[in-house]
């Protein structure tokens, strides 16, 4: 609590300073903040925390670091001094006012023999009664290490004191030499080396951006894999990239060879770097676990974490597609690519070809899906994305970046089609709802990086970076298991026995294969045709609330405000010229639906797109005031022209934490087996629809009655679905597949002890 003290007076020095010495005072009462800090924090953590909660949550202290490291660039090119300074000082202050309401450390309860307190610390940190045995546990610990002499002779003298001291000033030194404090100082450097059309001033904001993303995904893999191994692999794969930019440079400053074609180097290098080889991780440690985790009769999430991020890595295709025209279309309409100069009508088509394509391929994936497997389905979608991708690449004309762009809207039919189906029907609940969020992740990831990657290297370079994404998915996904239900339906048992037995990593599947089997035996006993899906009363409400989902989510004026953010940043000024403003708002939200990632398991769906829909109305009808009272007004408001960053930030965190993740999420939870691959097909062809007349609509309300009028309207959707998210959308949290089911036609939560007939349809 005492960490906020000094940051906050820190902030208000810096709003008020008027001469040098107030900055300097300012620094220095914040380094006494830091010191606090980084004494008291970790420490907390650590003794709160159980182990499983620590390797996760744990790494939000850095996060938080790197995600403050970024927001502080994006409001301060935005922002003056005082205003800067006065925003974030909102940030301390809410820190004073949650720690009042956070226990204390049980430890140090216990070290000062306050036992009862300890007991309601732990108790509120557990939220449960029992918690006698941890507390007899920790006070025997805490007995144990108290009962050691604890000096600063102590720390040096005692041999397990010296060890355990010199392995965490190596684990310090090996973080600070692995040139990380050298990267964020000299960034700009690093970035003009890289050439491109991203202004150095930029480069914090992508650096810190980047870095910010790679530690949260780091998060994830901390709490599943070993800190030695993370370690190892993020040293080794850090010395191999160091060690090419280093031959990059020698080359450049010492010869005279002519490297202008490879620019691109320090960049890929310096990102590279920042990424610590969590590929290398992602993709290796399949094999590496398997011959090292033994079957010791309990079911591991780890398999399915692995399965769910193999097949999640279509969206960073899919994003990183859809976003190419924003860094593409200013190329292909100048003279700087290798294709003859194209018009912007011409370009225009590039957005729209996809959504076309998705309608017309829907109804073949629904057949491949069905008839040969989500895994497989999914391999041949990354087929279609490489293909994309080499088009791209080689496309000497116009029409073969037209066919490429066919090739992307049918790969994303099969996306939307397969890949929900796939992670609900491998996944366990909590593993669902924690993991499948990579869907959304992924596809902002893709959009975030193909913009920063766009603007330092021409079409066919960016284009054969990021065919190796499919690559590696297409690799991956022959190593995954197909899903049991869909083996399960095709009464391949024993193939499906043995899927099961990959994904729970546990040999003792008989009950759960068993319940599988019977809930999958009463949902294809079920007719699973195209007109089912509309005759039968509790098909029909499901596919309505599903469509009502994706509608809700389209009609925020997510889609638009993609589209057309480089307008928004232009209305608010600052710094930076608008073709950086997509990069800036797609990282943004990239960390914050990473941010969200790790909260949205602890609430339900229902909640969650209930607040985001009303906080999404309410922004949203904040910034169609502000643009109302500017275009329809003579009043000044130039003095406000902040408002609509504020907003578009504002949106940000409100959208992600509900409608950015939750409706691609529960798609593949709402349907029975028999008639999924026809619901999804459905749901495609609206998808894309939705996409389409959004798009259309928000430039023909604003090209014909301004710029205030689209927002009005999303914020009158947004009030709408408010109403829709707490009245009609079922709550899928914690349920499985089949109590999913049976809840959607009205039977309660013992429902699995009554029989079929009873419940309602």
């Amino acid at each position: 609590m005492f960490i906020a003290i000094p940051q906050m007076v820190s902030f208000i020095l810096i709003a008020l300073a008027e001469d040098i010495l107030t900055f300097y005072i300012a620094r220095f009462i914040s380094g006494l903040g830091d010191a606090v800090f980084f004494n008291s924090l970790p420490m907390y953590v650590g003794e709160i925390s159980e182990p499983n909660v620590r390797g996760l949550w744990g790494n939000l202290v850095a996060i938080s670091i790197y995600f403050g490291g970024f927001i502080i660039n994006v409001i301060g090119a935005y922002c003056d001094v005082k205003t800067t300074a006065c925003i974030c000082l909102v940030f301390p202050a809410i820190q004073i006012v949650s720690t009042a309401f956070l226990p204390e450390s049980p430890y140090y309860l216990l070290m000062k023999d306050k036992t009862e307190e300890a007991r309601a610390s732990l108790q509120t940190l557990r939220w449960r009664e029992d918690v006698d045995d941890e507390l007899l546990t920790l006070t025997s610990d805490v007995k144990r290490q108290v009962s050691e002499s604890g000096t600063f002779r102590d720390l040096f003298t005692i041999s397990t004191n010296r060890k355990a001291l010199l392995i965490a000033i190596g684990i310090r030194a090996a973080q600070l030499f692995s040139g990380l404090p050298a990267f964020t100082i000299y960034t700009q450097y690093m970035f003009e080396q890289a050439g491109g059309s991203i202004s150095a001033s930029t480069s914090a904001i992508i650096f810190t951006g980047v870095l910010t993303v790679v530690m949260s995904v780091s998060a994830f893999l901390v709490g599943n894999f070993g800190r030695r191994t993370l370690m190892i692999f993020s040293s080794t794969g850090c010395g191999v990239t160091v060690a090419i930019v280093a031959i990059y440079f020698f080359i450049y400053e010492k010869t005279n060879l002519d490297i202008s074609s490879v620019t691109w180097i320090p960049l890929a290098g310096l990102l590279a770097i920042q990424l610590n080889v969590k590929m290398l991780v992602l993709t290796g440690c399949n094999n590496i676990l398997q011959n090292c985790i033994p079957y010791d009769g309990k079911n591991h999430q780890w398999p399915q974490a692995l399965a769910v991020i193999a097949s999640s890595l279509s969206t960073l295709s899919a994003g990183s597609l859809i976003a190419w025209t924003s860094p593409s279309i200013p190329i292909l309409t100048t003279n700087a690519s290798h294709l003859e100069p194209i018009t912007f009508e011409e370009a225009s088509y590039f957005a729209v070809i996809p959504p076309f394509a998705a309608i017309i391929a829907s109804p073949f994936w629904s057949l491949v899906v069905d008839g040969f497997g989500r895994q497989k389905t999914i391999m041949m979608m990354a087929a279609f994305y490489f293909l994309s991708w080499i088009l791209i690449a080689f496309g000497h004309n116009l029409i073969i970046l037209y066919v490429s762009r066919v090739l992307e809207g049918a790969a994303d039919a099969a996306l939307f089609t397969a890949v929900p189906i796939y992670i609900g029907e491998i996944t366990e609940p909590s593993v669902r709802s924690s993991w499948g969020n990579l869907i959304a992740f992924f596809g902002f990831l893709g959009q975030f990086l193909i913009n920063a990657v766009g603007s330092y290297c021409d079409i066919k370079t960016t284009a054969l970076i990021f065919c190796v994404i499919p690559l590696i998915q297409f690799f991956l996904m022959a190593f995954m298991p197909e899903s049991p239900y869909y083996l399960l339906i095709k009464n391949q048992d024993d193939d499906a026995c043995t899927s099961l037995k990959i994904l729970k990593w546990n040999d003792d599947i008989g009950s759960e294969l068993k319940t599988l089997a019977t809930a999958v035996k009463r949902q294809i006993s079920e007719s699973g045709t195209f007109k089912d899906l509309f005759s039968i009363p509790v098909n029909r409400k499901t596919l309505l609330i599903a469509i009502g989902i994706r509608a809700t989510q389209q009609l925020s004026g997510l889609p638009a405000f993609y589209m057309y953010t480089q307008y928004m940043f232009q209305k608010a000024g600052g710094d930076f010229s608008a073709s950086t403003s997509a990069i800036m708002f797609s990282g943004v939200f990239l960390v914050v639906i990473t941010v969200c990632s790790f909260v949205i398991h602890r609430f339900g769906r229902k909640p969650l797109m209930t607040f985001s829909c009303l906080g999404c109305g309410i922004v949203l009808t904040i910034e169609f005031a502000y643009l109302f009272i500017s275009e329809k007004t003579s009043i000044d408001v130039s003095e406000f022209n902040w408002v609509p960053i504020a907003a578009m930030m504002s949106y940000i965190p409100v959208c992600a934490i509900g409608l950015g993740i939750i409706p691609t999420l529960m798609l593949g939870e709402l349907f029975s087996a028999s008639i999924k691959g026809k619901a999804m097909c459905v749901l495609n062809i609206c998808f894309s629809i939705f996409l389409l007349i959004v798009a259309k609509l928000f430039q023909s309300l604003s090209h014909n009655f301004g710029m205030c009028v689209p927002f009005c309207f999303f914020a009158v959707c947004c009030y709408a679905s408010t109403f829709f998210s707490y009245y009609c959308i079922p709550e899928t949290k914690g349920k499985t597949l089949e109590e999913i089911q049976l809840n959607l036609r009205g039977c309660k939560t013992d429902c699995k002890k009554v029989p079929e007939e009873v419940c309602k349809y």
